[in-house]
């Protein structure tokens, strides 16, 4: 399908397209590039340069240089007509280069004259792009960065007031619970789980280093998600600094901390369906 204003706008590309990626593509380790997929590599690879014939027959016309979004990383991927007389596109698939999971958004876009690559899990795209969201970030850039949220959970001593729903410019709605959050920052031993040697400020509340909580999978994402994302196992303990890194850093910056909190919680997000592929493309804008 044709990237809409939303995606274009996201990617910062040009043009674009997406589909899903098939039991069958993943298994064969190739992508037959139809419609628009076809026409965007046609147009920016030149329909006339495209190899005719295996790869074995020419290896070095069959390769074709990509960007891998969001890591910026360049490839080489086979890019050929395989069959005599056909158009019928074909790109191949390298484990360790770009294989999409089965069921995946594969996605390709033209930004600044390169040809870019990536895959999203249909949860994230559809977090993205699908269920009203207008503004592309609304889904990291919520209330956990808000001074009244976090002061609320500084507060453990029981009978701080409740912590207000999260609500999204689109109307949604999710619950967060003050004593999930404080419970963590409670096992964290007030301390910041990404460095913990940054110096912080004495919480005037508790009298212990002042931390604070940010769920790792946003809960903008709630909807959809069968189990909760407001527990303890989804929520990072960060000092300040850190935690407006996560929100607002340059991405080399972003990108060793965001891989470090995926690391300490790799079980519960595997257990929603998600990799860290999908976690870069939550955090990380190219």
């Amino acid at each position: 399908m044709q990237f809409d204003q939303r995606q274009l706008d996201y990617f910062n590309a040009s043009s674009g397209a997406y589909s899903e990626a098939t039991e069958r593509e993943i298994y064969d380790s190739q992508i037959t590039a139809t419609d628009y997929e076809a026409l965007l590599l046609f147009d920016y690879f030149d329909y006339d340069q495209i190899h005719r014939g295996n790869v074995k027959s020419n290896p070095d016309a069959a390769s074709k240089p990509f960007k891998i979004h969001p890591s910026g990383e360049s490839v080489e991927l086979n890019l050929v007509f395989p069959k005599p007389g056909k158009d019928e596109l074909r790109l191949y698939l390298r484990k360790g280069v770009f294989k999409p999971r089965e069921g995946a958004v594969w996605y390709l876009f033209v930004r600044n004259s390169e040809m870019w690559l990536g895959q999203m899990s249909q949860t994230v795209w559809r977090g993205r792009f699908l269920e009203g969201t207008d503004n592309a970030e609304e889904n990291l850039l919520d209330d956990d960065a808000s001074a009244d949220f976090q002061q609320v959970l500084n507060d453990q001593s029981g009978t701080a007031r409740a912590v207000p729903d999260l609500v999204l410019r689109s109307g949604q709605h999710f619950a967060r619970s003050a004593k999930v959050a404080r419970d963590a920052i409670r096992n964290s031993g007030f301390c910041c789980e990404v460095y913990p040697e940054y110096p912080s400020f004495t919480s005037r509340v508790t009298a212990k280093p002042y931390v604070e909580a940010h769920h790792f999978i946003p809960m903008g994402l709630q909807g959809s998600f069968a189990s909760s994302l407001d527990v303890e196992s989804n929520i990072c303990v960060l000092n300040p600094t850190v935690h407006r890194l996560v929100h607002s850093g340059v991405i080399s910056e972003v990108e060793p901390v965001v891989e470090q909190l995926f690391e300490h919680r790799k079980d519960f997000v595997h257990g929603i369906g998600l990799v860290l592929d999908d976690i870069r493309n939550i955090y990380l804008k190219l």
